[in-house]
């Protein structure tokens, strides 16, 4: 997804590639018949939580992962962890670089 996230001005001004891998550890019981819907994780809530998030710019990434992680477990009371991963393709560094990342596990 695209954002504005970074220490320089520039980087907060036009958008750049970011990756963004979540997951949230949630209870559940082995039971035979088949899984409602209900009983599953909302995805489209989650991805709508990173992009309300990632759409305001901001200097850091750890600010970024812990803001989704605080508005994910407001959405989802039931999480009992949560792992995020955010990494930004092609940082303005000094040295050709792939990527920079943070990455979060926070139990509840």
């Amino acid at each position: 997804m695209q954002a504005r996230i970074g220490v320089y001005e520039y980087e907060r001004e036009e958008a750049r590639l970011f990756l963004v891998d979540i997951s949230l550890e949630m209870p559940a019981e082995v039971k035979a018949e088949a899984v409602e819907l209900k009983e599953t994780l909302d995805y489209e809530k989650l991805l709508f939580i990173i992009q309300s998030v990632m759409k305001e710019p901001e200097w850091l990434l750890e600010t970024v992962a812990n803001r989704i992680v605080m508005a994910a477990q407001k959405e989802f009371p039931d999480a009992t962890a949560m792992s995020i991963h955010i990494l930004k393709k092609n940082p303005p560094l000094k040295a050709k670089v792939d990527s920079s990342s943070v990455k979060l596990f926070i139990k509840f």
